[in-house]
């Protein structure tokens, strides 16, 4: 079976996904899949999206997680990671891009201005607080929330404090943005 980090703070202690672990990891999903389809039923965009999410916050902050000691096993986790790059690069379409014309200087200069702020932010938040700048620069950058914890593991932020800072703030952007768009601008 696939080793699995048990915590962060024995990084590099590893042990076997048992029963225990395959356990918790089939509830979350069930949980997570039953959730996300009564949510649809409520007719909120990305319903599984949403409640895979606050599952996970909620196994997170019941501390099931370190009770547990289990995490997807790394080659789980590259997999996932493989999967939603392909899954978002499918939407990609040259057509679409070409048939813009300069009507894509707006997109390139809002993701500009938003990337300068988030930056901007991050590096306040470091002075602020008790995060260090890759941690607290990259948990403020707005968008792309799964490829920024990724990037996050490489680039020697705290993963978890990254997911936080970025889950939290998808939460309430799936959360509200559905009701806004409904209600302010019906």
């Amino acid at each position: 079976m696939p080793s699995v980090v048990i915590a962060p703070s024995q990084a590099g202690a590893t042990t076997r996904l048992g029963a225990r672990g395959v356990g918790v990891w089939v509830v979350i999903a069930l949980v997570a899949f039953k959730g996300g389809s009564a949510v649809e039923a409520v007719g909120l965009p990305a319903p599984h999206l949403l409640t895979g999410l606050v599952a996970g916050l909620v196994v997170a902050l019941s501390g099931l997680a370190a009770r547990t000691h289990v995490r997807l096993p790394r080659p789980v986790y590259l997999a996932g990671q493989a999967i939603a790059g392909v899954l978002l690069g499918t939407y990609f379409s040259l057509a679409a891009l070409t048939s813009e014309g300069w009507g894509i200087l707006p997109l390139v200069a809002v993701t500009v201005l938003t990337l300068v702020l988030s930056v901007g932010a991050g590096l306040l938040l470091t002075r602020r607080s008790d995060l260090d700048a890759p941690t607290a620069t990259l948990g403020m950058i707005a968008g792309g929330s799964a490829g920024i914890v990724a990037a996050g593991d490489d680039l020697g932020a705290d993963t978890r404090m990254v997911a936080v800072l970025q889950y939290v703030r998808l939460l309430l952007v799936v959360a509200s943005a559905p009701l806004l768009v409904r209600f302010a601008l019906a």
